[in-house]
């Protein structure tokens, strides 16, 4: 990968961060200072993907111009030409130069999935939600890695399994937030077949009740990608693992926090992790840094592969050319 000079972090990106993530802001910080500048400019770059199918989607012609504009956008970041100049495009091309052809895939990928919020969404199936995790989410866990310093490519499994359980964590947090906007990505298969997305987010207390099997499904989901990805944790530089181990637990204790309050329909309003907690959980993350199952050589492959390829050959009806030696 070429070396690249990034800007660093502006004023407005820590606003946007903020803003969006403060999870991912807060665990940010606990990166070494080498790995911080590469993931703020990949963070602007899915920043403004996700931006493109998050503020454009009120009308017909709206989509079809955000549609567009995230094919350029791939396209660019891919190195392929397009006749239609878009301000996108430059900004793409700016952050090709500094991109593996893998993280080009990776982001690739990720426009591809994005591109699927234009319209209202319903997810049909559990391998159906985790087509969609994977191409939103373990992506990014894919293209964050060289930016942590991590070289081993048996990383890159734990990696996305990481990216999907934190995206799965988010998914069972937003569920009447996501709802306003006409997006039901709990499994279908899993919901009465009249649930309206207008239902769950008026929080009439019917479809919140059906709501909760699913909820408790795809959090019972993240617990084990979650646990995937700890075994991924071994290869990443120490001062990085301690950033990443910590906004795992943080991520993880949202889903935690939202199973608490399945019982009396209290996952209707927006979980948040106070700052409290939050420095308690790093805590723990650097006191779980002692812990000898993070020593490398305790790491077995076996266990990843058998845990996450089955899930994402499913998924993608292929063999990934990141799966584990």
């Amino acid at each position: 990968m070429k070396s690249a000079t990034v800007a660093p972090l502006s004023s407005a990106d820590d606003c946007s961060m903020q803003r969006h993530s403060q999870s991912f802001a807060w665990a940010t910080k606990l990166l070494s200072p080498k790995s911080r500048e590469p993931i703020y400019a990949l963070y602007r770059l899915c920043r403004s993907i996700d931006e493109l199918a998050d503020t454009n989607t009120r009308d017909v012609e709206s989509r079809a111009k955000a549609r567009e504009a995230l094919l350029v956008l791939k396209q660019a970041v891919l190195g392929q030409d397009h006749s239609d100049q878009n301000l996108h495009s430059s900004h793409a091309a700016m952050n090709r130069s500094h991109l593996s052809p893998a993280q080009r895939e990776a982001v690739a990928r990720l426009i591809i999935g994005v591109s699927g919020d234009l319209t209202s969404v319903r997810i049909a199936s559990v391998p159906a939600l985790l087509s969609y995790c994977f191409s939103v989410a373990g992506t990014v866990g894919l293209l964050v890695l060289p930016a942590l310093g991590v070289t081993d490519s048996r990383a890159r499994a734990p990696a996305a399994a990481l990216g999907m359980a934190m995206q799965l964590s988010n998914i069972a947090r937003d569920v009447v937030e996501d709802a306003a906007n006409d997006r039901i990505y709990l499994p279908a298969s899993a919901l009465p077949a009249e649930l309206s997305a207008q239902a769950i987010a008026g929080k009439s207390p019917d479809a919140l009740a059906a709501c909760v099997p699913a909820i408790r499904q795809i959090l019972q989901l993240a617990e084990q990608f979650y646990q995937i990805a700890e075994r991924g944790f071994c290869y990443i530089p120490l001062r990085n693992r301690f950033a990443v181990r910590a906004a795992s637990m943080i991520y993880r204790e949202i889903g935690r926090e939202v199973s608490s309050r399945l019982g009396d329909h209290g996952f209707a309003q927006r979980v948040v992790i106070s700052q409290a907690k939050k420095l308690r959980l790093t805590a723990y993350s650097a006191l779980a840094m002692l812990n000898p199952f993070a020593a490398r050589d305790s790491f077995d492959t076996d266990i990843v592969q058998r845990a996450i390829q089955p899930w994402i050959d499913n998924v993608l009806e292929t063999k990934l050319p990141w799966r584990c030696a």
